[in-house]
């Protein structure tokens, strides 16, 4: 197994949310140089990097091997079947919010998926993260479960 100091670098050439060729170049050169595939997809997930990474390593026409393929590509529609269902979560919380008078904040993952990603499924989400005031934090929290969403604070 390769070590995570050695992948670290790799992963850090997928942080872009769009490819550029300088990067894919030098993406290509350090794919040579992996000792072993097979950490990379447990780092690209701790790091959630997993979509971006098989997106990059695609986009550079990357030989990838067959078993890291498989799970690149299993975790990528798992997350972006993950980011549809709280994209909709996100949508119905703010029409909530909205019809309540309630101004909010989408925050990080949320916004940024939308915002900086060519496609949200690049960017993995595992929450939603909302700013509101501290005067319609009580109202935002009663919309909340009206709608049977609890509300970690």
């Amino acid at each position: 197994m390769t070590r995570s100091e050695d992948l670290f670098p790799f992963l850090a050439l997928c942080a872009r949310a769009q490819p550029h060729p300088a990067q894919q170049e030098r993406l290509r050169r350090r794919a040579l140089d992996l000792p072993s595939w097979d950490g990379l997809p447990v780092h690209a997930e701790a790091h959630g990097m997993e979509p971006l990474l098989y997106a990059h390593l695609h986009a550079a026409d990357i030989p990838i091997p067959a078993h890291v393929e498989r799970q690149l590509r299993t975790r990528t529609v798992q997350h972006a079947h993950a980011n549809r269902v709280r994209t909709r979560a996100l949508a119905e919380i703010l029409d909530g919010f909205q019809s309540a008078g309630i101004q909010v904040l989408v925050l990080k993952g949320a916004a940024l998926a939308h915002l900086i990603y060519p496609h949200p499924g690049l960017r993995v989400m595992r929450d939603i993260d909302l700013l509101v005031s501290r005067a319609d934090a009580r109202r935002a929290q009663a919309v909340l479960a009206q709608m049977g969403y609890a509300c970690l604070l």
